[in-house]
């Protein structure tokens, strides 16, 4: 008689039950996830670049500093920061008279990574922001002599930047990941006499080094 209860019993509460546990399912996954939520898992980083990039036709060298706040391991909110020299290019009458372009720029970083917890995956960093460009010319010696001329510098020209990119990312350790990346810089109208308007439209290359917890 017991026996016979227990299974009415338990016939009776089991259909009870299947639909509470769903319900509390339900509830859990339309859980409104929040930024500062304890059971999510973010991280941070700084880094530091070096690249390449044609600016005015000419080699020039880029150095880069980065950092953000990472968030569920898939978006970085953060800033960034570059600067740059170019080659120098001596004007053929004066041999002794050095040019070059030199300047920087910074501002917001936005970075949308996929696939992150593979070792090789893929980022998408993109800096909006402000910086200046410099002419800048200067002479070695004077011809036949040892006296060297101080530098000038002319056309301090502010611009506004925008740079998406690129970057296939490895995942070397916990703390630390290699980038191999690619930009184009998208700037207004640079107003200047010594070069062109659109002299910092291009693209660039880099290495970037990341230390942190991902």
């Amino acid at each position: 008689m017991k026996k016979v209860t227990f299974l009415l019993l338990l016939c009776i509460t089991l259909p009870l039950i299947s639909p509470a546990q769903e319900r509390e399912r339900r509830v859990l996954s339309n859980k409104v996830r929040t930024i500062v939520a304890r059971d999510r898992l973010d991280g941070w980083y700084a880094a530091f670049n070096i690249g390449y990039s044609p600016i005015d036709e000419r080699n020039s060298v880029i150095f880069g500093l980065r950092g953000g706040w990472v968030m569920g391991h898939s978006f970085t909110l953060g800033l960034a920061g570059n600067a740059f020299i170019s080659q120098k290019n001596s004007l053929s009458n004066i041999p002794e008279l050095n040019r070059y372009l030199a300047g920087g720029y910074g501002g917001l970083l936005l970075e949308p990574i996929l696939m992150p917890r593979s070792p090789v995956h893929f980022s998408f960093p993109v800096i909006v922001g402000a910086g200046a460009i410099n002419y800048w010319e200067g002479y070695d010696t004077l011809s036949g002599s040892s006296t060297v001329v101080p530098a000038n510098y002319h056309d301090l020209s502010p611009f506004f930047v925008v740079e998406p990119g690129l970057e296939i990312e490895l995942n070397v350790s916990r703390f630390f990941r290699l980038d191999l990346g690619g930009t184009y810089r998208f700037t207004n109208k640079i107003k200047s006499n010594n070069f062109a308007p659109d002299v910092l439209q291009t693209w660039t290359t880099y290495l970037n080094f990341k230390f942190g917890r991902f």
